[in-house]
């Protein structure tokens, strides 16, 4: 059965999350540097955490399988936005239209996105625990209200 593989193989899975000298990261003394599979660099980073390259972004004219047009409705975080997505369905029995509201949060590498703008985001590879989409092209930019 499924558990006991799991079982086997839950030594060799422990060994590979920490490094053989103990801690999470960092070189022991004598001991090569952990890294992570896939990692780009080292930078120090924030608590001497792994960077890894960011997946290309894809060009204007594409549309990758997955891409959601939306309008930035938060942009208060740092190089990340909230796009919300408006899908529409038909009720079964009475046919009517209704709309439903979904939001994601999306990656916005050079931070060039406003709130109202309407924007394509596309899927890529997890960058946080709730961001998996980088924003792809802005589509329409929101109006700039001067006071």
């Amino acid at each position: 059965s499924i558990r006991s593989v799991r079982a086997l193989l839950r030594p060799a899975l422990g060994a590979l999350r920490t490094p053989p000298w103990g801690g999470s990261s960092g070189a022991a003394p004598g001991l090569p540097t952990w890294t992570v599979p896939g990692a780009a660099t080292q930078l120090g980073g924030v608590r001497g955490r792994k960077t890894w390259e960011l997946p290309p972004r894809p060009k204007d004219d594409e549309l990758p399988i997955g891409s959601l047009e939306g309008v930035v409705c938060s942009t208060k975080m740092d190089k990340s936005i909230v796009v919300k997505v408006r899908r529409w369905r038909e009720h079964p029995r009475y046919k009517k239209r209704l709309a439903y509201d979904r939001k994601f949060m999306a990656h916005d590498e050079y931070e060039e996105c406003r709130d109202g703008d309407l924007v394509r985001i596309t899927p890529c590879r997890k960058l946080s625990k709730r961001k998996h989409f980088m924003v792809q092209k802005i589509l329409r930019q929101a109006p700039q209200l001067n006071f």
